[in-house]
């Protein structure tokens, strides 16, 4: 066997054996984290833009974050353009263009309190019949 074919051939069967000590009950590898990572929670806060009387204009959109999201988490905060679906309480399904808000903070009563201010304004300000929270602890690095 010429030499670049025994090469080829033991490094083959390093890499076989390798995979084969990796079982289902391995540990995931470890990810090498910043200095100052730490257990925070992240809020996804998912916004229709339609309410009884069309869609809630781009200008209307932006006072409300200004005013309500803003306010409240000055020091930042994501807002993401999605398409969503969901049935109503009569059973309806609607479909209509939304944002979802993320903000990630520490895990202490005053951001959730502050969560739900928004929520309360925004279900009343463009009456909607619910917007969806998802809370989840996570850990940010920043």
């Amino acid at each position: 066997m010429p030499t670049a074919a025994k090469i080829s051939t033991a490094l083959a069967a390093l890499l076989i054996a390798g995979c084969a000590s990796l079982s289902a009950t391995s540990p995931p590898p470890r990810l090498i984290a910043a200095a100052d990572c730490a257990p925070r929670v992240l809020e996804r806060i998912y916004f229709g833009l339609s309410d009884a009387d069309g869609p809630i204009a781009a200008g209307a959109w932006q006072a409300f974050v200004e005013r309500a999201v803003t306010a409240r988490f000055p020091s930042g905060f994501t807002v993401i353009d999605a398409n969503g679906q969901w049935r109503d309480r009569d059973g309806n399904v609607g479909r209509e263009a939304s944002r979802i808000v993320e903000i990630v903070h520490d895990d202490i009563a005053a951001p959730a309190r502050l969560v739900e201010e928004i929520v309360a304004a925004y279900k009343r300000e463009f009456r909607q019949e619910a917007v969806l929270v998802v809370r989840q602890p996570v850990t940010a690095c920043f």
